[in-house]
C-alpha cells in the first residue's frame, strides 16, 4: 500500500508518495515502481497537493477494468462544479466516491478487503480568515491519523467515504505545523513523525526538509511492517502559501535515470477553466549533455552517483539547493502551455 507523507506549515506544504505498485492478490509481487498516485490541484479557493493510497486498478495489469488514478481525474473535476470550491469539492467527491464504489461492477467483483480508498489533499486554503494551511483527507476505511479518531484501520471498508478536514486555527496560535501519514502509516514511527515536525516548525528550507523526509520514507520501505510495499521512488508536490510563487514537483530515485515522472496537474478554477494534464519527461542524451535528470542523494563527500568524477556537493547535490529540478510551471500555467501547443495526455471534463 502507497505510503503519503504530508507536512505544512504557514509558508509551504510539502507532500511525498511512492510509486510503487504491488498484486492486488496480497501475494506482495511488484507489478511495476512507476505508477503514478499523486497530482496537483488549482481551484477557485485552494491550491492543493494530492496522493491516493488503496485500490490502484481492478481487472489485470494489462488490461484494466477500473483505473483509480483516470478515475480520479474526471471525479475531483465533476466535483469542482458549480462552484469551484475546495469545501465543497470535497464533499461531492465523497458522494460521487461512494456511489462508483456501491454501483461498479468491476470494484464489485473484488472482495470487499480490496476496495479500499484514501484521497488526501494538502495546501492552502483562502479563506475570509486569510490563506490558510488546510487539508483534507477522504477515505472508506481508514481511521488512523492525526485528525481522525485514532482507532484501527478497517480490515473491510465502510459502505460510504468520508471525510476529515484540518486548517490553521484562526487567529493562528503559536508557529502551526501539521503532519499526516496515510496508507502504510505503520512504517513511519512517532519519533520520525516528532523529527519532522521540528524541522518545520524552525522552518528549515525546503529542500533541507525534502532529504530528511526522503530519509523517512526511504526506512519505511525497508520496515518489515510495510512487508515490501512501499517503494523507493517518490513524487514530490510542494505548493508555497503565496499565490505568486509556482507550485513545484519533483521526482527523486534511488538509481540513476533521465526520466523524471510528473504528477498530474488539474485546474478548476470555472466552467472556461476545468482541465487535466498528466506528463512524463523524457531525457535524451545529446552531444552536448548526458547528465541524468536524478540520481541518488549521498554524502556530499562523496563521489556523485552520475559518474561524472566531481563530488556529490560539486555536482548535483548543487541542483537540489535551490529546487532548480522542480518544473518551473505551475499546474494552471503548464496546462496553458499545453494548451496553447496541443500537448498530448491533456483531457477535459
Amino acid at each position: 500500500m502507497t505510503l503519503a507523507l504530508s507536512l505544512a506549515n504557514p509558508r509551504s506544504t510539502i507532500q511525498m508518495s511512492d510509486r510503487r505498485l504491488n498484486a492486488i492478490s496480497g501475494s506482495g509481487d511488484v507489478l511495476t515502481e512507476e505508477a503514478n498516485k499523486a497530482g496537483a490541484l488549482v481551484c477557485g479557493d485552494a491550491r492543493l497537493a494530492y496522493s491516493f493510497t488503496g485500490l490502484a486498478f481492478s481487472g489485470s495489469a494489462t488490461q484494466r477494468t477500473f483505473d483509480t488514478r483516470r478515475w480520479l481525474l474526471g471525479a475531483i473535476l465533476e466535483a469542482a462544479k458549480p462552484d469551484f470550491q475546495i469545501e465543497f469539492i470535497a464533499e461531492r467527491f465523497c458522494k460521487i466516491a461512494t456511489q462508483e464504489f456501491r454501483l461498479n461492477r468491476d470494484i464489485l467483483h473484488l472482495p470487499k478487503r480490496n476496495r479500499k480508498l484514501s484521497l488526501m489533499l494538502t495546501g492552502y486554503w483562502n479563506t475570509t480568515a486569510g490563506c490558510l494551511p488546510a487539508g483534507w483527507i477522504i477515505t472508506n476505511f481508514q481511521q488512523n491519523f492525526d485528525i481522525g479518531t485514532g482507532a484501527p484501520d478497517l480490515v473491510d471498508p465502510w459502505d460510504e467515504f468520508r471525510c476529515w478536514r484540518w486548517h490553521q486555527t484562526v487567529p493562528p496560535t503559536g508557529r502551526f505545523v501539521h503532519i499526516e501519514r496515510l496508507g502504510a502509516w505503520r512504517g513511519v514511527t512517532n519519533f520520525e513523525m516528532a523529527w519532522l515536525e521540528n524541522l518545520m516548525r524552525d522552518d528549515r528550507p525546503v529542500d533541507a526538509i525534502i532529504g530528511s523526509a526522503l530519509k523517512v520514507m526511504y526506512r519505511a520501505s525497508d520496515a518489515d511492517v510495510t512487508s515490501g510495499t512501499v517503494g523507493k521512488r517518490i513524487n514530490i508536490v510542494v505548493v508555497p502559501q503565496k499565490g505568486s510563487e509556482k507550485i513545484r514537483f519533483a521526482y527523486e530515485s534511488n538509481f540513476v535515470t533521465k526520466d523524471v515522472f510528473v504528477p498530474d496537474m488539474l485546474v478548476a478554477t470555472g466552467p472556461d477553466m476545468c482541465k487535466w494534464m498528466t506528463l512524463l519527461l523524457e531525457g535524451r542524451a545529446t552531444s552536448a549533455s548526458s547528465c541524468p535528470v536524478s540520481v541518488p542523494r549521498v554524502h556530499r563527500k562523496r563521489p556523485c552517483p552520475c559518474g561524472s568524477g566531481q563530488t556529490y556537493e560539486r555536482c548535483h547535490r548543487r541542483f537540489r539547493r535551490d529546487i532548480r529540478r522542480y518544473l518551473q510551471e505551475d499546474g494552471e500555467r503548464a496546462l496553458y502551455l499545453a494548451l496553447d501547443h496541443g500537448g498530448n495526455g491533456l483531457g477535459s471534463h
